[in-house]
Parts: structure tokens; sequence; C-alpha cells
């Protein structure tokens, strides 16, 4: 993770949403994700790929502000209504991705 991210607790209609931004990848390839969850399960995923490197102060705070702003847009579009869920199948999908990459993170981290 290059920098910390972002967890609220959105309620909104009377339902709990967890939101959770972060950023993944490498210096050289990273990444921003989104995560909104509804009791543990996964309903939404937005990621934006940042073009580039991220090897200097500059281009780390440009980094920053997609995270913060990325993080702000989806508690905004959650509270207007205009988040488009996942299916139940892309849901499936979703989940099975991020399991998928806590595996390999933990298969990584045991190596070393």
């Amino acid at each position: 993770m290059l920098l910390p991210g972002h967890n609220d607790n959105v309620k909104y209609n009377g339902v709990l949403y967890h939101v959770q931004t972060e950023t993944r990848g490498t210096e050289e390839a990273p990444y921003v994700v989104s995560l909104v969850f509804v009791e543990g399960r996964i309903i939404y995923r937005r990621k934006t790929e940042w073009l580039g490197a991220v090897d200097n102060k500059s281009e780390l705070g440009q980094f920053k502000e997609l995270l913060d702003e990325q993080h702000a847009d989806v508690i905004i579009e959650l509270k207007s209504d205009t988040l488009q869920r996942a299916s139940a199948d892309e849901q499936e999908k979703i989940e099975m991705d991020e399991k998928k990459l806590i595996a390999r993170f933990l298969d990584e981290w045991a190596d070393n």
C-alpha cells in the first residue's frame, strides 16, 4: 500500500454501508480501489488506475488527491442514490477477486 486509505460508515435510508478506499499496486503501477460493503458483502467496486509511476513527492500528492476524491465521490453517489450496485453475479466475481488478492498477499508475505 502506497498511502493510508479511508474507511467510513455511512447510514443512508436505514442501511449501514461501509465505504473503504485504498491504494494498491506498486510505485510503478499504482491504482486506487473503493469497495462498498453492506452486512459484510461487497455491493460495489470502483478501480482507477494511475497512468505512470508514483516516484516523487509531486506525483504522490496527486495520487493522494485521486484517493481522496474517489472516496468522497463514492459517498456522494451513495447518498444521492446514483451508485450503480453490482448485480449478484458481479458481487460474487468481486468477492472472488478480493479473496484471490488477499491469498496472493498472504503467500508473498509468508515467503518473506
